[in-house]
């Protein structure tokens, strides 16, 4: 389809203005169906879904709020200090922290490159007719 002798003798060619009322005359012949507008289930039931997700949130933060201990900044700044000390004493334990992270991260890398590579499809046996 890339032949330039056939671009050359199209190029060549005068272009042809269109008739007046053209374009008018063949979308009339076009017929398209009337679309009616109609619901679906999803138009009901997503906007429920998330109005309901909200109202959910919303009340239990206030149910939170109005239950929680009012000393609690306080003790979230002390569990934090406790947590620096322990770090503090067991220097080491980030670092086994991130050990595990690490091996879980390679554990699954591996076992996905051994699914990748493995043929998962069954093989087909061949018909002895």
């Amino acid at each position: 389809m890339d032949d330039p002798r056939l671009d050359e003798a199209l190029d060549s060619m005068p272009l042809v203005l269109l008739p007046k009322g053209f374009s008018r005359q063949v979308l009339a012949k076009i017929e398209s169906p009337q679309v009616r507008f109609r619901l679906t289930f999803l138009d009901l039931a997503l906007p429920s879904f998330f109005t309901l997700f909200a109202t959910i949130i919303v009340g239990a933060a206030v149910w939170i709020y109005t239950t929680m201990d009012p000393l609690w900044p306080q003790r979230f700044i002390l569990s934090l200090q406790l947590t620096l000390l322990e770090i503090r004493i067991v220097p080491y334990l980030p670092l086994v922290g991130f050990g595990v992270v690490l091996f879980f991260g390679l554990g699954v890398g591996l076992l996905g490159l051994a699914l990748r590579i493995l043929p998962l499809r069954h093989i087909r046996p061949v018909n002895t007719i």
